[in-house]
């Protein structure tokens, strides 16, 4: 008969909270136990603060594009129209943001 008092503890490698860089890590990369830090983290709505955002973002974007390729005759209006829709398709409604880059009022 096996003594499992007795027996040698196994201890996990726990892995940083934060990248080399002193990032922190995205959600998924958390070692379990930490699950504490990841609830604490602000839901934001994307779609709503791209919205919100569009008229900057208009902009933004086509200042990107004509230093990116000054040669190209792209409308600001249907390049922002297919950023949001790439941003819809590769982003949740909700997504988790780390509450160092959320301030509330």
């Amino acid at each position: 008969m096996v003594d499992f008092t007795t027996a040698p503890s196994r201890r996990r490698r726990v892995k940083p909270s934060t990248t080399a860089a002193g990032e922190p890590l995205a959600p998924c990369c958390y070692p379990r136990g930490r699950r504490a830090k990841i609830d604490s983290m602000a839901r934001v709505k994307i779609e709503e603060i791209i919205d919100h955002l569009s008229s900057e973002m208009r902009g933004a974007l086509a200042d990107a594009l004509s230093e990116v390729a000054p040669d190209a005759d792209v409308d600001e209006d249907d390049l922002f129209r297919a950023f949001k829709k790439a941003v819809y398709r590769r982003c949740s409604i909700w997504e988790n943001v780390p509450d160092q880059y959320v301030e509330s009022r």
